[in-house]
């Protein structure tokens, strides 16, 4: 048993206790990630560096949709953020105290006058 330790620009990818260590050339697969192996240095007799060059990961981007995507004023937003400000509009107002004309008393006014 060896312990094998996989870099990718002399970063430590992963380390694993492996009864084979893998060759120059060898395709792997770490961390979900495809890989071939460029280059193994024997440390000791129980380590061991590989060094992997692994694919690169391309992300998508989120591409939005313009038919969703609503312009107001000059701005161009998307339907989110107007149904959140609808929500809270009509939570706002829903609980709003509704005022009273309050009558003012006769003794109120007899000190005031």
């Amino acid at each position: 048993m060896v312990a094998v330790h996989f870099f990718e620009n002399r970063k430590l990818l992963l380390s694993q206790l492996r009864e084979n260590i893998p060759s120059t050339g060898d395709d792997l697969k770490i961390k979900g990630r495809k890989g071939t192996v460029v280059l193994v240095n024997d440390i000791d007799e129980k380590n061991v560096h590989v060094e992997v060059a692994l694919e690169k990961v391309v992300k998508k981007n989120l591409a939005l949709d313009n038919a969703k995507e609503k312009e107001i004023s000059g701005l161009r937003l998307s339907p989110f953020p107007l149904i959140y400000i609808r929500i809270v509009c009509i939570f706002c107002f829903s609980f709003q105290k509704k005022e009273t004309p309050k009558k003012e008393s006769a003794a109120k006014s007899d000190i005031i006058a």
